[in-house]
This record gives C-alpha cells, structure tokens and sequence, in this order.
C-alpha cells in the first residue's frame, strides 16, 4: 500500500501499487530466490560426488611419499614428503607416526612416566609454501609397518611476535598424535 514515485512520461507523478501486486512481486521474487538455489544445488553436487583421490581430500596436508634414507643399529630416519594448500608459510607442519596395529588414543591427560605413544618429528622444512619435507627418527626396536599423519602447528599470526611452547607441543605430539590438531593428513601407512 506504499507510494512508488514515477519518473514515466517525465510528469514525475505518483502511481499507488495496489495490495495484490506487492504480494506478487514478493512471490515471483521468493520463487526465483528457491529456483537459483536448486540450480546452484544441482550444478555443485555432482563435483562433490566424484572421488579424485587424495586431491579430493579436505585436508590442507598430505604425504606423497615414505623414504627410508639412512639406518643404524639404534635409529633407521624416514624422509616423509608432501604437499600443503592454504597453509600459511607461517604455520609448521610436523609428522608424527606410530605402529599401525597400535591401540586407540585416549584424549585424558597422559599419567607421568607412561611411553609416548606417537613418534614426532621435527618441524618439516618447506622448500615452497605448497611442498614440505620432514624427517623421523624411528628407533629400532618399533614395530612395523608404521601409520604416519602429518599435522599442522598454527604459528604466528602476521606482524606479532608469539612464543610457541615447543615442551608442551612436543607433549601433545608424542602422547595425543593427530588428535590433537585440526588440520592433519588421511593416515598414510607403509607397506
């Protein structure tokens, strides 16, 4: 029941619309809103439905490759390769691995003096923002094959200087593996 001010035939009148042609309008409008949406709907379902292999996976890490590159009598060290996607050049990826018939981690606090039950890495080095290598030390004695998942550390956010508590980092990589972080790899196990 609204006034519309009309510019038509440049008199500048008035044209009142009446009750039914602004519920009119509000349909064809709700109508076209439902339309766009099952359009979009059907255009992106079939993109979600097709399995391309870990390019499909959501995760913004993933590990390419396994390498044994050197062995001893106490440690054999395992060069673990990947790509990273949306993963600030500021955020640290490390690897943590275990053997692959361990059991489940419990997310409880860990008491003092039980063995860690994930082996961690050191921070991979990323030779570019897309790509990271990290090396793990794997001792002797563990059991084999090895399930390995790579995580990502938020760091710093841009211009601010933080600390990251390397001893309780270290603690949540050794004792909650991948649980503990957000953003982690599928698990990749050796064969």
């Amino acid at each position: 029941m609204g006034t519309v001010a009309s510019s038509a035939g440049g008199l500048g009148g008035s044209r009142r619309w009446e009750r039914w042609q602004t519920l009119l309008a509000a349909v064809v409008t709700a109508v076209a809103a439902i339309i766009a949406a099952i359009v979009t709907g059907l255009s992106t379902s079939g993109d979600e439905s097709k399995d391309e292999g870990p390019a499909a996976d959501a995760s913004p890490v993933a590990i390419d490759t396994v390498t044994e590159v050197a062995s001893g009598p106490d440690f054999t060290t395992m060069r673990i390769s990947g790509t990273a996607s949306g993963v600030s050049e500021r955020d640290v990826i490390f690897v943590v691995a275990r053997p692959s018939d361990a059991p489940e981690l419990r997310t409880s606090p860990i008491p003092d003096g039980e063995p860690a039950r994930w082996l961690a890495s050191d921070p991979a080095d990323r030779p570019t923002e897309e790509t990271w290598t990290a090396d793990l030390q794997v001792p002797a004695d563990t059991d084999r094959p090895l399930s390995y998942s790579a995580v990502v550390v938020s760091g710093c956010p841009a211009n601010i200087r933080c600390h990251i508590d390397l001893e309780a980092l270290y603690y949540n990589l050794q004792y909650r593996g991948p649980s503990a972080f957000e953003q982690k790899s599928r698990e990749f196990v050796e064969r």
